[in-house]
């Protein structure tokens, strides 16, 4: 720890030059020795308390990291846990237009089939009525 230089002697000399009496001189110098040592602070007590606010600061801001840390690993399994959902209605969105494409295909089938007996029907029809004409 710095001690401070404060030469007190001189200082009662200063104060005795500008009108100071010695008493008044030597009540401002005890009172200003007591001001030095309560109030100010010395460079070493300083650098210590910077440092200590430093550590804490860093201890707060690492909580703080983790916690940041942990809850984007809980949105990152909730966005999981959506995807899979997604990813299974999907699946089922596809099982189902299989389902209809199925029937679509179906549907055009037995079209078909229609559309070709009533070719043949109407084909039988005009060649029985082109022998009867």
């Amino acid at each position: 720890m710095n001690a401070l230089a404060f030469d007190t002697h001189e200082y009662v000399k200063r104060l005795k030059a500008v009108g100071f009496t010695e008493t008044q001189a030597e009540v401002q110098t005890t009172m200003m020795i007591d001001l030095l040592t309560t109030q100010m602070v010395t460079r070493d007590y300083f650098d210590q308390s910077l440092k200590d606010l430093r550590n804490e600061m860093y201890l707060q801001f690492k909580d703080l990291r983790n916690e940041i840390d942990l809850r984007f690993k809980e949105i990152d399994v909730r966005f999981k846990d959506l995807r899979n959902e997604m990813d299974l209605r999907f699946k089922e969105t596809d099982a189902r237009f299989s389902q209809i494409d199925a029937r679509f295909n179906e549907l055009e089938l037995r079209l078909t089939i229609k559309l070709g007996a009533m070719m043949v029907l109407a084909i039988g029809v005009v060649a029985t009525l082109v022998k009867t004409l």
